[in-house]
């Protein structure tokens, strides 16, 4: 085996965003936004329409529960952002300074939920100050759900939650490992999409069964589902609201299944299966499975409380395999991240041009700590910054951007804010 794929085997076997049992509590709210004796408080009373509250101004202990609309985001790495790159990153970071909770949850100020809080727009919250409460964790399943709520504190009575999570309940890992990437070399992964012998497509009936499972003698995906967003709706702290509302945010599609330029391409950086029409139309077919029956689920538990936010409509013309111009410029139209390992290419974020090893010589690899690999090979054979890695087909932050949109218009259309 080559040098290259070798170290592609050990770079692509950190794919799996791995569970974190104890999640760690984030950082009291607004706490670094701004500078010690910032003024609080309205900066406009003129009228109705104007924002009270500055961007990134912290809700603190004097602030007027009347003055607040509080909030609790909950769920996966959907919901939390994974931290990456030069990771840890400060500017990235939404724990900065708290290496413990960054190394367990990952959470990010790109993720919707931070963008909402510092959104200039507040005509969702009735321009009051926005209040959050961060506990989602990269890597969580629906049996999370319990931890998370733990964490909440009761400083200001929350109006509602919002959770993000179920890819990691589906199976969508395996789908993305098989169909996509191939990363252990180890494996006989057989003929690719559409041989029903393939991995490829038995990972992908595998993840559909899973999520129209209704077994009832069995621990379903199904199950999990309700349960969770019951265990959020009915949590002490929230029951007595009538007005409550848990929002429970859907997935996008991650592919345009129309140009035929993507027939010709893989993601993996060294061979791979071909991203075919099949192979796109199967993905996205998961994806609009897994949408429809949370959107089922929902609107059969027939209760106000509990609203289904569909974000897909966002990320119209910003999927994988856009008609963009070459394979580079379709990834960086793209608002999911892909494992752009040969690519130094890194939205939003102020970097160095970092050097390829693979045709510089002078560029040292990435046992060697190469920053484009996220850090050094550690002992025991995991790559410091793999969240660099984990990140593989999440929302960058204009995707987070499109999700933040489209709960702002949910909150506005199912939640009563005075």
């Amino acid at each position: 085996m080559s040098t290259t794929s070798s170290m592609l085997a050990l770079l692509l076997s950190f794919l799996i965003d791995k569970t974190h049992s104890n999640p760690i509590a984030p950082a009291p709210d607004g706490e670094s936004a701004l500078a010690p004796g910032t003024a609080l408080g309205p900066t406009n009373t003129s009228g109705p329409d104007v924002r009270l509250w500055a961007p990134n101004t912290p809700c603190n202990d004097g602030t007027p529960a009347e003055d607040v609309v509080s909030w609790v985001a909950l769920g996966d790495s959907y919901a939390s952002g994974v931290t990456y790159n030069n990771w840890p990153n400060g500017n990235l970071d939404y724990d900065q300074g708290d290496q413990k909770a960054i190394n367990a949850c990952r959470r990010i100020v790109d993720a919707y939920s931070v963008q909402l809080k510092n959104d200039d727009d507040t005509s969702w919250a009735a321009n009051k100050c926005p209040y959050l409460q961060f506990p989602a964790c990269s890597g969580s399943k629906f049996d999370a759900i319990d931890g998370q709520l733990n964490q909440v504190n009761d400083r200001y009575a929350p109006r509602f939650a919002t959770m993000s999570m179920g890819a990691n309940e589906v199976g969508w890992v395996p789908v993305v490992k098989s169909c996509i990437y191939h990363d252990d070399l180890n494996f006989d992964y057989g003929p690719d999409f559409p041989d029903p012998n393939g991995a490829c497509a038995k990972e992908i009936s595998n993840a559909n069964t899973t999520i129209l499972n209704d077994d009832e003698y069995s621990n379903t995906f199904k199950d999990n589902f309700i349960g969770a967003f019951r265990k959020i709706r009915d949590y002490n702290l929230f029951s007595q609201n009538d007005d409550f509302r848990v929002f429970v945010t859907g997935y996008a599609q991650f592919f345009n299944e129309d140009d035929p330029a993507c027939d010709n391409y893989s993601f993996r950086p060294v061979g791979g299966p071909k991203i075919t029409t099949a192979l796109r139309q199967a993905m996205n077919t998961l994806v609009k499975t897994l949408n429809q029956r949370y959107s089922g689920l929902i609107a059969a538990e027939n209760d106000p409380k509990v609203v289904f936010v569909p974000i897909d409509d966002g990320f119209q013309g910003h999927r994988f395999c856009e008609p963009a111009g070459s394979y580079r410029d379709q990834r960086i139209n793209s608002w999911f991240w892909d494992l752009a390992v040969f690519d130094n290419y890194v939205p939003n974020m102020a970097q160095p041009q970092l050097c390829d090893p693979d045709t510089d010589p002078s560029c040292p690899d990435v046992a060697a700590g190469n920053p484009k690999y996220g850090g050094p090979v550690n002992v025991d054979g995991s790559v410091g910054g793999s969240p660099s890695l984990t990140r593989i087909f999440h929302p960058k932050r204009p995707g987070h951007t499109a999700m933040e949109q489209a709960l702002k218009s949910s909150i506005k259309a199912n939640l009563k804010v005075t």
